[in-house]
């Protein structure tokens, strides 16, 4: 066996699972499948309600490996595999949740409403599961083992650091925790003590009949700061487009139209800035790196790096400073923390405060 430590991102000459063959340690245990099947039923129904409410989901795999590392370590030594079964099956039914929530409601707006009891979803949902994992058993081979390396699977590595971390003792389950506290002292004040309203408006002088709109709950904040401010640009843009195709013909033609065109030029800077943005980091064989964005490609040594600080006032960003100028960049991809070790040791003396 290689001596090298484990990497989900190893190449793949030299990639190993992380449990061998011919290891043999506890996996599909009930407690396992009864926890992930509770998770399952809990972040399917979380899944259908902001699904219903933002227009999209967001994947539960990794806050579900999280808390299971946290659950299963209460109750006991817990293994790797326990927790893979445990986020395997919660993240499946958050999953077949998504496909009901954007195919059922679609088929009662076209009029069959009537028809879809529970006992007609229900088939259909469970069928649906059957066919996804028959499909899943055959398609494993082609595109993860044989595909390692050729295609990123950014969310599973993601998900198999966590799961590793937690098995060599690491905890991520006080983010989470903290994370639902928020959540619900701010939905707390802003529903029950009425601290602020859940969508502020504002109808201006200068434009007669409309009126400004923004749904600032807690699951829209939450998904916001999940998908970033590409998507979000992109899903704002289109709602801008919409409501402007959605006033031709009416009064309000001409003031809508120019608003929405500032407001749609507006967007679409902002859209292009963040293309800008590299979302991704290449190493390559000669010890340069790549910060590659969608619209352009910048390549630097190590010892071209001067510092990498967060930004002053834009929560989620960083500032490269380098030899010729300086470069912005999203913290929230994959590898970053790995990058960081790697330049470390490649140029030590870079400031890497508030990181």
């Amino acid at each position: 066996m290689s001596e090298r430590p484990w990497s989900s991102t190893a190449p793949p000459g030299e990639f190993r699972t992380y449990i061998s063959a011919e290891e043999s340690i506890k996996e599909f245990t009930l407690r396992a499948v009864i926890l992930g099947a509770l998770f399952g039923l809990l972040f399917g129904a979380v899944t259908v309600y902001v699904g219903l409410r933002a227009g999209l989901t967001v994947s539960a795999s990794i806050p579900i490996s999280v808390l299971s590392i946290s659950i299963l370590r209460a109750f006991g030594r817990s293994t790797i595999l326990e927790n893979n079964i445990v986020q395997t099956t919660g993240s499946a039914g958050e999953s077949l949740a998504a496909g009901v929530m954007f195919t059922i409601p679609a088929l009662i707006f076209l009029g069959f409403g009537s028809e879809f009891t529970f006992w007609r979803i229900f088939p259909l949902a469970l069928l649906g599961g059957w066919l996804g994992v028959l499909f899943m058993v055959p398609l494993r081979r082609q595109l993860i083992v044989k595909e390692h390396g050729n295609l990123a699977f950014p969310e599973g590595t993601a998900c198999a650091d966590v799961l590793v971390a937690g098995e060599r003792g690491g905890s991520f389950a006080g983010r989470v925790f903290w994370g639902l506290g928020l959540g619900g002292v701010y939905t707390f004040l802003m529903n029950t003590v009425q601290a602020w309203t859940a969508q502020p408006e504002a109808r201006p002088s200068w434009f007669p009949g409309a009126s400004f709109r923004a749904a600032i709950t807690s699951e829209y904040l939450g998904v916001g700061y999940i998908i970033g401010p590409r998507v979000s640009g992109i899903l704002f843009a289109g709602g801008i487009g919409f409501n402007l195709l959605h006033s031709v013909g009416t009064d309000q033609w001409v003031p809508a139209y120019g608003v929405s065109m500032v407001l749609c030029l507006g967007a679409v800077i902002a859209c292009i800035r963040s293309l800008l943005l590299p979302d991704r980091i290449v190493v390559r064989p000669t010890g340069a790196i790549e910060f590659v964005a969608p619209l352009r490609k910048v390549v630097l040594m190590p010892n071209e790096i001067v510092s990498i600080r967060p930004t002053g006032g834009e929560f989620g960003f960083l500032v490269i400073r380098h030899a010729t100028g300086k470069l912005r960049l999203l913290n929230q991809f994959d590898g970053f923390h790995e990058f960081i070790m790697q330049l470390k040791a490649a140029n030590p003396g870079i400031d890497l405060r508030g990181i």
